[in-house]
């Protein structure tokens, strides 16, 4: 199994690591919450007060806030078909799950999201690693074994070619590894350079099946968590310049929104 399959929407609470180990060592820890959502059934997903497909809600889910942008609720997966079949990926995509930060209080900033393609028997034969920088830039990594079955645990590797942090060039290879079952999700991105290990990121949550309890404990739980997401961005930078690890200007974006993961190894 690669994740819950019964509800269009799963919510998850879990923790997001951060640890960098070049230059001066840094890591934290936060608690975190994420959405997993079947972008084949928003139909089936009841908007209320609590959470919302579209604008509303104290939370909500908008397929305009992702790919490039035209997406919608009626066609929310057009973008990312067009980017599989540009990359050479002719698939028949069965059920497809993006997990993501939904809009908390009308903000959300989604440093990275991941987009889960499926085959119509449930296996899984892509996924599109969606990065957001604070500039307003987006690049997706795509991962996938030129259509062969992906494995739960699975290593992708990609060339880094994209400005994320100003305290990492742009440079290096990018190890993702997914670890999903029904109850649990685990993302784990390891960034490699020449001078060895450079930075490790992870997310991971336990889902549930959102009800309005839960959409009322998790507001209360992380009330302030997407507007947080900015400042701590900033306020982990500000700790790594008072440590002072060297700054680089961030670079023209890459021409190309795409970067195929070139190794896959068990």
């Amino acid at each position: 199994m690669t994740g819950p399959v019964q509800s269009p929407l799963y919510l998850a609470w879990g923790k997001v690591r951060h640890a960098r180990y070049t230059v001066r060592k840094h890591a934290f820890e936060v608690s975190s919450f994420f959405i997993r959502v079947n972008l084949r059934r928003l139909k089936d997903i009841e908007s209320n007060r609590w959470f919302s497909i579209g604008k509303g809600g104290v939370f909500s889910f908008d397929p305009a806030n992702h790919g490039t942008g035209e997406a919608s609720i009626a066609d929310p997966c057009s973008w990312l078909e067009s980017l599989l079949k540009s990359n050479g990926l002719e698939l028949e995509l069965g059920d497809i799950w993006l997990h993501t930060f939904p809009r908390m209080l009308g903000y959300v900033f989604n440093p990275v999201s991941f987009w889960f393609c499926h085959g119509h028997n449930g296996e899984l034969l892509a996924i599109v690693c969606e990065v957001n920088n604070t500039f307003g830039e987006k690049h997706c990594y795509l991962l996938s074994n030129h259509g062969a079955t992906l494995l739960n645990g699975q290593e992708h590797h990609a060339s880094k070619e994209f400005h994320v942090s100003p305290f990492f060039e742009v440079m290096g290879q990018y190890r993702f590894r997914f670890h999903n079952t029904d109850e649990r999700s685990v993302a784990r991105v390891d960034l490699d350079g020449h001078d060895g290990h450079r930075l490790s990121t992870s997310i991971c949550g336990t889902f549930s099946v959102p009800d309005t309890q839960l959409w009322k404990t998790t507001l209360f739980k992380y009330k302030w968590f997407t507007l947080g997401v900015m400042i701590r961005i900033h306020t982990q930078a500000l700790r790594l310049w008072i440590k002072g690890v060297p700054f680089f200007s961030k670079p023209e974006p890459p021409t190309h929104l795409t970067t195929q993961s070139d190794i896959q190894s068990t």
